[in-house]
């Protein structure tokens, strides 16, 4: 029983139009399915256009190598495979779905691979009335045992991917998870049952630094945009550029934009976020060190720099400012007695 298969597209073959010959056992009848090639099946899924190579191509390429469509089907093409925009977002979108029928295909080994057990991190990433992601981890290996998208952190969007977690990986050695209402009810029938329940450390040191810092950070940063200081900066970051031939304004000094732009951004290390680090007092110590390296010429109308410009922040607003930060000033100092760590 000879079937012309459609053509279909392989990244070992290119496009491939097959001629498959299914085969039915006459002694058995009509009842019986027929069987087709084993070879055609291996290439392609049944009903489908794209092969599975192609597949394993295109979900590394985007999720691992982080490659955008155009570039995708620029590599695609001088391999002589024309894709579409839309077949290339469905393509992605099926091997994040095969990916997760071989995740949980895989969880006994996955299981049987951890045999003294694993603490079990559970945390969500929720923008505002935007919902967001539910993630399980293992957190010996940082394996994501579980993962799925939440409209809400609740306790009704939580507690099924705890129960499907601990159902497919066994019981943990311990739950982390954040301070949130909706983690603590997820897992209050494990607690109940004895299963450890601990506050992550991260999560606890940031409320601890929100309650010391919030309303002190919070008046620095209004200070801050009511002197308009940054806009000053960026306003005379842009007047000191040069020209496409390189060559500076006149008069402006060849550190001055560098200068500027730490003054702007500081160093080019990534920082942690709020309140780990403090952008808003990072930006203020830099413009105080700042005034305290160069005072002269500051105030010397003969200088280029300070001809030019003048310095964004006026001197009674350093006062407000340095007002403004006493309170927090023995909140930073307090927790370098306590764990070590000093933000002063």
């Amino acid at each position: 029983m000879p079937t012309l298969t459609p053509a279909f597209w392989s990244l070992a073959a290119g496009p491939l139009r097959a001629r498959e010959v299914r085969k039915r056992c006459a002694a058995c009848g009509v009842s019986q399915p027929s069987v087709g090639s084993r070879q055609l099946a291996r290439l392609t899924p049944p009903g489908q256009r794209y092969g599975y190579d192609l597949l394993v191509w295109v979900g590394p390429a985007r999720y691992l190598r982080r490659l955008q469509r155009t570039e995708m089907r620029a590599a695609l093409a001088r391999q002589g495979i024309q894709l579409s925009d839309g077949s290339l977002t469905a393509l992605c979108d099926r091997f994040l779905q095969a990916l997760e029928r071989l995740h949980w295909h895989c969880a006994p080994a996955l299981r049987a691979a951890r045999p003294l057990g694993y603490p079990l991190p559970i945390d969500a990433t929720c923008e505002h009335g935007k919902g967001g992601t539910f993630v399980c981890l293992d957190g010996w290996t940082d394996w994501v045992l579980h993962a799925v998208k939440i409209a809400s952190e609740n306790e009704s969007e939580l507690r099924p991917a705890v129960d499907r977690t601990l159902a497919a990986f066994g019981q943990p050695l311990a739950i982390v998870r954040d301070l949130g209402s909706g983690g603590e009810k997820a897992v209050a029938d494990y607690r109940q049952q004895g299963l450890p329940d601990l506050l992550c450390h991260y999560h606890f040191l940031a409320a601890v630094g929100h309650r010391l810092l919030d309303d002190s950070h919070a008046a620095l940063r209004s200070q801050l945009t009511r002197s308009r200081l940054r806009k000053r900066l960026r306003e005379l970051l842009k007047a000191t550029r040069p020209s496409p031939a390189g060559q500076l304004p006149e008069g402006v000094r060849e550190q001055l934009p560098a200068l500027l732009l730490w003054l702007l951004e500081g160093s080019a290390r990534k920082h942690p976020p709020y309140p780990f680090a403090l952008p808003e007092l990072d930006l203020y110590r830099r413009c105080g060190q700042f005034r305290a390296a160069c005072p002269s010429p500051a105030r010397s109308a003969s200088n280029t720099f300070c001809a030019k410009s003048r310095w964004p922040l006026p001197i009674s607003k350093c006062s407000t400012l340095r007002a403004t930060w006493r309170p927090a000033s023995s909140a930073l100092r307090a927790p370098s007695s306590a764990c070590g760590t000093c933000y002063g």
